[in-house]
């Protein structure tokens, strides 16, 4: 299957932050980062391109039309993902209706991220859980009024959401190559890094290398993270910028 190309448009330390993030996976290819209209124009006439995701500080009421434009002007036009911070919630409604098929915040964690690309490069709807989370907040605590209450449950309910339980489990395996996916399974097993390498006959150094590279692909610090996963449990937020 060919990887999802994906253009960065933003040129701040999260947007590289999110690049790196990127690398990690073999299903997902950053064809370009670009900082402005023009280089965007550029590189979307002369590459086909799945997803634009753009940073919310290009997000201008000036600068809107020409995102637009250029979106628009490509022969397979791109699924667009914009990234803010919660402070910004005020403007979702607008951004979301104006054509944007996921919004995610700047603290989003690796694991959610990738889940959302996949989900934008099939063509449905998704936002960030913090997100989500925080609009409901507010309809609970009723800081919006009713005709935007029933706005944020709408967008909630139309987002795709990340499976739980057992699902969080095969979602999370579909992240990894079959070696990685093997040791994923006898760790959420309770096996130890000596019984995985008795048992795939490779050293422990070799089993060390890939619960790293596990981890690092999972968006997790420790190891007991990756039993948590199976337990259903989400892991934590974590910013890659800071």
């Amino acid at each position: 299957m060919d990887p999802i190309k994906i253009v960065i448009f933003g040129s701040n330390v999260i947007c590289r932050g999110i690049i790196n993030i990127l690398s990690h996976f073999d299903d997902i290819q950053v064809i370009g980062n670009v900082n402005d209209f023009r280089s965007l124009h550029k590189l979307l006439q002369h590459v086909n391109s799945h997803i634009v995701l753009v940073d919310a500080l290009f997000m201008s009421t000036d600068n809107e039309g020409k995102l637009f434009d250029i979106i628009a002007s490509c022969d397979i036009p791109p699924y667009l993902i914009v990234m803010l911070d919660t402070n910004n919630i005020m403007n979702i409604p607008y951004i979301w209706f104006y054509g944007m098929k996921g919004i995610i915040t700047r603290n989003i964690t690796e694991y959610e991220l990738h889940f959302i690309i996949r989900q934008v490069s099939c063509g449905r709807r998704a936002l960030s859980s913090d997100l989500q989370e925080e609009m409901i907040q507010r309809v609970i605590e009723q800081e919006v009024g009713m005709v935007l209450a029933d706005v944020y449950i709408d967008m909630v309910l139309s987002t795709e959401q990340i499976d739980e339980g057992n699902n969080t489990t095969d979602y999370a395996r579909k992240m990894l190559s079959p070696t990685e996916q093997n040791v994923f399974d006898k760790i959420i097993k309770g096996k130890s890094n000596r019984e995985i390498a008795n048992d795939l006959y490779v050293s422990i150094n070799t089993v060390k290398t890939h619960v790293k590279r596990i981890l690092i692909k999972l968006d997790l610090k420790k190891r007991q993270e990756i039993i948590h996963i199976a337990m259903g449990i989400p892991p934590v937020n974590i910013n890659k910028s800071q």
